[in-house]
């Protein structure tokens, strides 16, 4: 880790115990650089998460593309893919479902302040740009 961040406040750890057949496991919310990996892995079926609503969903979701979606989970679970394979299927499903919730609970309110935050930025942007700077010249040629 870099210094600089060795230095920012450490927030308490917000892993969340979820269980999947006769297992349980500590998992955290990804972070910024699992998420790029686990994204490399199912990225093209990101339009299909917020959709998933319960195990009938992910049954689907493994069947049309069972390989990408266990080996995304393996690193959503921190678990080797040799691991997260050998379940059963209904240890996979649920697994998937827990690391959905832990991740989307965690995420979703942050990413909803990161858009408010985002949209601000962009009206202030597109302010500046049609009536000028604070000094009054606009950025327009």
């Amino acid at each position: 880790m870099p210094d600089e961040l060795n230095q920012l406040e450490v927030k308490p750890s917000v892993a969340k115990r979820i269980r999947f057949g006769a297992y349980q496991l500590d998992v955290a919310p990804l972070d910024a650089g699992e998420v790029q990996a686990v994204l490399s892995k199912i990225g093209h079926l990101a339009p299909l998460v917020p959709t998933i609503k319960g195990m009938e969903d992910v049954v689907v979701l493994i069947g049309d593309h069972g390989a990408a979606v266990l080996s995304a989970a393996a690193l959503a679970a921190r678990l080797p893919d040799e691991t997260v394979q050998s379940l059963m299927p209904d240890e996979a499903i649920e697994l998937m479902l827990g690391l959905l919730e832990v991740n989307f609970e965690f995420f979703l309110p942050r990413m909803a302040q990161l858009t408010q935050r985002t949209s601000g930025a962009a009206e202030r942007i597109r302010y500046l740009r049609q009536y000028g700077t604070a000094g009054g010249q606009s950025q327009q040629h």
